[in-house]
């Protein structure tokens, strides 16, 4: 076994106090998520922004409609009061407006506005070249096979969040 890892060049998981759970493929899986969130909190303070603003903004940028405070709200898991503060805070500092929701007058909906998108996109570029890096050395069909399984867990993950939700519930 090499220094790096196993002898096929995988790394090797790091020991870990009390039993592991899952096998090789969840514990990459979890690595993948735990770099991830590095790379929000790396991004927020990069935009001299907070946990929560980024990942608004995150779903702001991913709803080409745009979304109503409360729809923030309840994506984030706050209440309405702080998606409002929270929406407040990213208007006053010139990363979102509100507009008139189309069909009804009463609601407003929030939309990132063309220069936090492209500060973000530009914030996001190396992270997601360095995605494009690890992937150089695989095959067509071995890009293809990882993107299936990387859609399906993403699937499977969120199902398995609604359960977490559900079993909350009264």
């Amino acid at each position: 076994m090499s220094e790096s890892g196993a002898e096929d060049g995988t790394p090797e998981a790091p020991r870990e106090a009390g039993p592991r759970i899952g096998g090789p493929v969840a514990w990459a899986v979890r690595q993948l998520l735990l770099a991830n969130r590095d790379a929000e909190q790396a991004l927020a303070r990069h935009l001299g922004l907070g946990h929560n603003d980024v990942t608004a903004m995150e779903h702001l940028l991913g709803s080409p409609e745009g979304l109503g405070p409360m729809d923030i709200a309840q994506r984030l898991g706050i209440r309405s009061a702080s998606a409002t503060v929270l929406v407040d805070r990213l208007e006053e500092a010139g990363h979102v407006t509100r507009v008139p929701h189309r069909s009804d007058r009463r609601r407003t909906v929030v939309r990132p506005t063309q220069h936090a998108r492209q500060e973000i996109v530009t914030a996001l570029r190396p992270l997601v070249d360095a995605v494009d890096a690890a992937a150089d050395g695989l095959s067509e069909t071995e890009r293809a096979t990882v993107v299936r399984f990387l859609q399906a867990a993403a699937a499977h993950i969120r199902t398995a969040a609604e359960g977490l939700d559900q079993d909350d519930q009264p």
